[in-house]
C-alpha cells in the first residue's frame, strides 16, 4: 500500500513528537500525515485523455500550500512567540525615557507695595522663557508570590496546547482532502459504469431489432429496448453531472479553484488484506499516547494548573524596585528649546516599593475560585475526549471490519450477477429468453457492479477515518512503501 505525505514546500516532513515539536520553529512545524491513495481509472471521456490528472500526493501538497483552513492553522502559531516572549518581559525591569521641551512667557501688570497692597507693576514688560528636561526611570518586580514563574509555565503550556491542536486540525483537513479525492474517484469509475452500461444496452436495442426482423420479438419488445437505451443516457448524464461536482468539491478542499483536473484523478486503492492486523485494543492504546487532540487537552490542564498557582499569588505582597535619573534646563528667550541636552541641574534616586493586599474586595478569592474551577474542567474535559477518542477508535474498526465483509460480498454478487446476465444475453439472442428476463438481468446486473464500486471505495472511507480517529497511521505500511 502506498501512502501519501502532507509537504511544506517540496521536502517531506516527519511527524515530531512532543519534544521536537514544542522546539520547532512554530511556521515550519508540518506533520507528515499518511493517509491511503486512490486506484487508476479510466478517464471519464475521449476528450479529456490529453487533460492533466491529479494524484492523492499532488492534492496534499497544493492544500498544504492553499487551503484556507490549512494556513489559518498555521497562522495561529504565530502567536505563540510574541506570547512566551511577553511572558519572559514580567522577569525583565520596565524601562522608560520621555523628552520635554516648551517656551512662554510671564506678564505681571499688578505689583503690591510695602503693606502687600496691589498696585500697578511699573514693569509690565513681558518675559519670554525656554525649557527642556529629560527623564529616565527603570522598575522591576523583584517578588511577586510566584505570580510570574507559574505564568510562564502556563503560556508554555498554552503554546504547546495550541501547536498539537494545529495538528489535529492537519489532520482533520488532510483526511477531508482524501475524502473529496477518492469521491472524485468513486464518480468517476461510477461514470465508466453508466457508459459501458449504455453501450450494453445499445447491443440489448441492436439484439431485438434483428429479432424482430425476423417476428421473434413483438414492437413492445422493440420499443422497451428503446426505453431502457434513453434511460440509461439519463443516467449517464447525472453521473457525469456527479463527478463533475465531486471535482468542485475537490477544489475547494484543497483551497485552489485552478488546480488542473480536467482529466480527473488518479491513484491506486490500498489493499487492506485480511484484517489480520487490525487490533482495536492495540489502536485504541496508540490513539490515547499520541492523538494530538488529547495532547492538547494535557496541556491545557497543565496550563489551568499553572494558572492556578499564579491566581494564588496574589495573596503574597509584592515587591518592587526602581530608579529615576532627571536633568533639566530653564533660561530665557529660545537658550533651552529643543535642547538635546539641557544640563543645567540633575536629580535621581532609588525606589523600593512594597504593596500588600491587605482587602482586594473578595478579588483575589473569586480569581482563586475561578482558577480551581478552570483545573477542574479541563481534567473532565480530557477525561471526555479520552472516551470519546477510544469510542470512535472502536467504532472505526467496527466499521472498516464491516466494510471489508461488504466488499467481499459485493464483489461475489457482482460476479454472479455478470455471469448470470451473459447467460440471459445468449438465451435472449437465441429467442429462447423474454425481453423482461433480460431487462431484470440487467439491471440486477449494473446494481451490483454499482455496489461493488462502493463498497470499495466505502472500505477506503473507513480506513480514511479510523486513520483520522488514531491520529496516525492504523494499518502497517508494507516494505519499501
Amino acid at each position: 500500500m502506498r501512502r501519501a505525505t502532507v509537504v511544506c514546500g517540496r521536502r517531506p516532513r516527519r511527524y515530531p513528537t512532543a519534544r521536537g515539536l514544542a522546539g520547532s520553529p512554530m511556521r515550519n512545524m508540518m506533520a507528515a500525515i499518511p493517509l491511503v491513495t486512490g486506484f487508476a481509472l479510466g478517464v471519464p471521456d475521449s476528450g479529456a485523455a490529453q487533460a492533466p490528472r491529479l494524484t492523492l500526493e499532488q492534492a496534499l501538497d497544493i492544500a498544504s500550500r492553499s487551503n484556507p483552513g490549512y494556513r489559518k492553522a498555521l497562522n495561529d502559531l504565530d502567536l505563540a512567540g510574541p506570547t512566551a516572549r511577553q511572558a519572559w518581559g514580567a522577569f525583565l525591569p520596565g524601562l522608560s525615557l520621555s523628552l520635554n521641551t516648551g517656551y512662554s512667557f510671564t506678564q505681571r501688570r499688578v505689583g503690591t507695595d510695602d503693606f502687600g497692597n496691589p498696585v500697578p507693576n511699573p514693569n509690565a514688560e513681558r518675559r519670554w522663557n525656554s525649557s527642556a528636561g529629560q527623564a529616565m526611570s527603570a522598575d522591576v518586580t523583584v517578588f511577586q508570590g510566584g505570580s510570574r514563574f507559574h505564568a510562564l509555565t502556563e503560556v508554555r503550556a498554552q503554546a504547546e496546547a495550541g501547536e498539537w491542536t494545529t495538528r489535529a486540525e492537519l489532520i482533520r483537513i488532510t483526511a477531508d482532502v482524501s475524502r473529496q479525492f477518492h469521491r472524485a474517484q468513486r464518480q468517476q469509475e461510477l461514470v465508466e459504469l453508466e457508459r459501458d452500461l449504455l453501450a450494453g444496452r445499445e447491443q440489448d436495442l441492436e439484439a431485438t431489432r434483428r429479432l424482430f426482423e425476423i417476428a421473434a420479438k413483438s414492437q413492445t419488445d422493440l420499443l422497451g429496448a428503446e426505453l431502457e437505451v434513453n434511460r440509461q443516457r439519463r443516467a449517464l448524464q447525472d453521473s457525469e453531472s456527479e463527478r463533475l461536482k465531486a471535482l468542485e468539491a475537490l477544489r475547494v478542499a484543497v483551497g485552489d479553484r485552478e488546480v488542473g483536473i480536467e482529466g480527473g484523478v488518479t491513484g491506486e486503492l490500498p489493499d487492506v488484506g485480511d484484517l489480520g492486523w487490525l487490533d482495536e485494543d492495540a489502536l485504541v492504546g496508540r490513539a490515547l499516547e499520541a492523538h494530538p487532540a488529547l495532547r492538547a487537552l494535557t496541556a491545557q490542564e497543565r496550563a489551568a494548573a499553572s494558572g492556578l498557582g499564579a491566581a494564588r499569588g496574589g495573596r503574597w505582597p509584592t515587591v518592587t524596585l526602581g530608579a529615576d535619573l532627571n536633568r533639566s534646563g530653564f533660561g530665557p528667550r529660545t537658550e533651552f528649546l529643543f535642547d538635546p541636552s539641557p544640563d543645567q541641574s540633575r536629580f535621581g534616586g532609588l525606589r523600593i516599593g512594597i504593596q500588600i493586599p491587605l482587602f482586594q474586595n473578595f478579588r483575589t478569592s473569586y480569581e482563586i475560585a475561578s482558577a480551581d474551577v478552570r483545573l477542574r474542567n479541563a481534567g473532565e474535559d480530557l477525561r471526555q475526549e479520552r472516551l470519546l477518542v477510544e469510542q470512535r477508535v472502536r467504532e472505526a474498526a467496527i466499521d472498516l471490519r464491516s466494510r471489508a465483509q461488504q466488499r467481499e460480498l459485493m464483489a461475489a454478487l457482482r460476479d454472479l450477477a455478470d455471469r448470470r446476465l451473459a447467460l440471459v444475453r445468449e438465451e435472449y439472442r437465441l429467442a429462447v429468453a423474454d425481453f423482461e428476463a433480460l431487462q431484470n438481468a440487467v439491471r440486477e446486473a449494473a446494481s451490483a457492479r454499482r455496489d461493488e464500486i462502493n463498497a470499495r471505495f466505502d472500505l477506503v472511507d473507513a480506513l480514511i477515518t479510523l486513520d483520522e480517529v488514531v491520529g496516525a497511521p492504523s494499518s502497517p505500511s508494507p516494505p519499501g512503501s
